[in-house]
């Protein structure tokens, strides 16, 4: 496939700007296309990147709508629900980075992961999906919760094959919850959403971000 092609299937998985039709459910396939098909995986999905950033704003009036609850109906299939908990969670974090509107869904995408998770609605996709209905966990300040995450993390990788490029992206999903359990535990949140949200940092924060930059969570 050209560059030209491939550039051509990624605006086909792109919303309607069409308000009418914003809200039809065709627009769960192109959103799981455009952050599946269409990614570099990890790199893609949480490394610090201001291109990735500009590849999924327009994707902020699905996003928009989600938070107003005009999408609810997609948490009546699998693959919606899915598409929710990205437009609540994921996407703000990349539309919106440095902002509180950042994290102004994160309740809301909590609910919708708890409740699919108890439906068993997270077993019904790929492994390599799974962490999407957990990450809403793992964004919460709440030790329980980092806690309950990190058991979710190790349940996926005992699931994986060992050896394979999963198990390995899944090795390192566990670093990374085992790292927000360790922030959380202690300071009681996230420093690095201070600056965004107007929080005052602690003496330890402000050294801690020197060490570890703002970025993330």
């Amino acid at each position: 496939m050209s560059a030209e092609d491939d550039n051509l299937s990624v605006a086909e998985n792109l919303p309607s700007k069409d308000s009418q039709v914003l809200c039809d459910a065709s627009n769960i396939e192109k959103l799981l296309a455009f952050w599946f098909e269409h990614s570099e995986g990890i790199e893609k999905w949480f490394k610090l990147s201001l291109a990735v950033d500009v590849e999924c704003k327009p994707w902020e009036p699905l996003v928009v709508a989600a938070q107003e609850g005009r999408l609810s109906s997609w948490s009546q299939s699998t693959d919606g629900t899915l598409a929710l908990l990205l437009l609540m969670d994921q996407l703000p974090r990349n539309i919106y980075r440095g902002t509180p509107r950042a994290y102004a869904s994160d309740a809301q995408a909590l609910a919708t992961a708890l409740d699919a998770i108890a439906r068993g609605v997270d077993r019904q996709v790929p492994l390599e999906r799974q962490m999407f209905f957990y990450l809403p966990i793992m964004h919460h300040e709440s030790l329980l919760a980092q806690v309950g995450c990190l058991g979710l993390y190790q349940g996926m990788l005992a699931r994986a094959e060992a050896g394979t490029d999963l198990h390995e992206l899944l090795e390192s999903a566990l670093g990374i919850a085992q790292l927000h359990v360790d922030v959380i535990r202690k300071f009681g949140r996230f420093p690095g959403r201070n600056v965004a949200l107007g929080r005052a940092s602690t003496t330890e924060e402000t050294e801690y971000l020197k060490d570890k930059g703002r970025g993330g969570f």
